[in-house]
């Protein structure tokens, strides 16, 4: 919630520019290959089960109440 709140009013401050920021950064951190990826939840799991359970969790959390 709280980069909810940082992000609009940045927004509010000044403008697409924010996005903009957002998106060089992330840019940034593929080709430096920083924090993009994830750990098995359960090293015995498959790849494509590991994904399969992952995706799972997301949209159950995504369906959680604020």
């Amino acid at each position: 919630m709280g980069y909810d709140n940082q992000y609009v009013d940045n927004f509010r401050r000044i403008g697409v520019l924010e996005d903009i920021k957002i998106l060089c950064l992330s840019i940034i951190k593929v080709f430096r290959k920083e924090n993009i990826y994830e750990t098995k939840a359960d090293s015995a799991m498959s790849d494509a089960e590991a994904a399969k359970a992952e995706e799972a969790e997301i949209i159950r959390i995504a369906h959680l109440p604020d």
